[in-house]
């Protein structure tokens, strides 16, 4: 039997998380962009994308981070300081966005699970992407959400779904 999510707020959910992890691991402030057309065409794409897969008994999801490579290099020149590299390798900065992703999604995770609904996290995956945002599915709570942080858009998804119990 498949039991419908109660309406939980995805936006604030991951929000909080996104605002959590940049603060704590980068010391760096995340403000909320009301729409896609307030970014700016030139800092839209390409985007570096990470995907976290969430499951639990009763739900199935994903968590989305996608952010542009300036902004990979520039938390990651902020991780390592001065022993930062001058030009990163593009596996380095996929390792950057995936842990960056799997910390959010890990803070969404235990929120999902505090309002009833546990899960884990599966393993990250991580592509370059130029625009393309999956479909939520039918019966599927979803959220995007932009942000801004030190000076790039970036944007967070979460997406949840009913599974058979």
């Amino acid at each position: 039997m498949i039991l419908p999510l109660p309406r939980m707020d995805l936006d604030q959910i991951g929000g909080n998380a996104l605002r959590e992890v940049l603060s704590s691991l980068l010391g760096l402030p995340a403000t909320g962009i009301a729409r896609d057309s307030d970014v700016p065409a030139e800092a839209r794409d390409p985007r570096i994308v990470a995907t976290v897969p969430l499951a639990g008994d009763g739900i199935s999801g994903e968590v989305r981070l996608e952010f542009p490579e300036p902004f990979a290099r520039h938390a990651e020149g902020l991780l390592l300081g001065p022993d930062a590299p001058s030009h990163s390798t593009a596996l380095q900065l996929r390792d950057l966005t995936g842990e960056v992703a799997n910390m959010i999604a890990g803070r969404v995770a235990a929120s999902l699970t505090q309002q009833g609904h546990p899960c884990s996290l599966g393993v990250p995956s991580v592509t370059h992407t130029e625009g393309v945002h999956p479909v939520p599915a039918t019966g599927e709570l979803h959220t995007r959400t932009l942000w801004s942080c030190a000076g790039h858009p970036i944007a967070l998804e979460v997406h949840c779904q009913p599974r058979p119990t």
